[in-house]
């Protein structure tokens, strides 16, 4: 993992292999990150990875349905109703973003990747792509974002 100072990106490699695994992973991120920004996954299979995606973050939305059910604390129901809230409005496409700028996460080919835009605050990488198409999109990331970049085949 490389950090470095705040005015900077973060950039982190993994070697996790499969897209279920690293699909999995990318949600567990995206539910961390969910207030920072959207976000961007580039992937030569847009189509399968939107299916996947969304079904795992039902299923982490399912999860707290279940939490908040077994809270008998007030306070503790009350802010799980907003998380869940805020996770059930949460938005995957296959589009580009400015062609839906509503959404929050953008499953894009790597040919898209020219379409990142300056509010994206997470790029996960699954697809071999240039240094150079890299540092072209980390140039229009804003500070403080984060980039992942998956060695393991898909």
């Amino acid at each position: 993992m490389h950090t470095s100072d705040a005015d900077t990106i973060e950039i982190e490699r993994s070697s996790i292999k499969g897209l279920y695994n690293i699909l999995a992973d990318i949600t567990r991120r995206l539910y961390a990150r969910q207030l920072v920004g959207k976000a961007i996954i580039i992937t030569e299979h847009p189509e399968p990875a939107l299916a996947v995606a969304q079904r795992f973050w039902q299923r982490m939305t399912q999860q707290l349905l279940t939490k908040r059910a077994s809270h008998e604390h007030l306070s503790a129901v009350a802010d799980l109703t907003q998380e869940i809230a805020a996770m059930q409005s949460y938005r995957f496409t296959v589009s580009l973003p400015h062609q839906d700028p509503q959404c929050n996460v953008f499953i894009l080919h790597p040919r898209d990747l020219k379409e990142i835009f300056p509010t994206c605050q997470s790029l996960f990488v699954l697809s071999a792509i240039s240094q150079e198409a890299l540092d072209t999109a980390l140039s229009y990331m804003p500070p403080r974002s984060l980039v992942m970049v998956y060695d393991g085949p898909q």
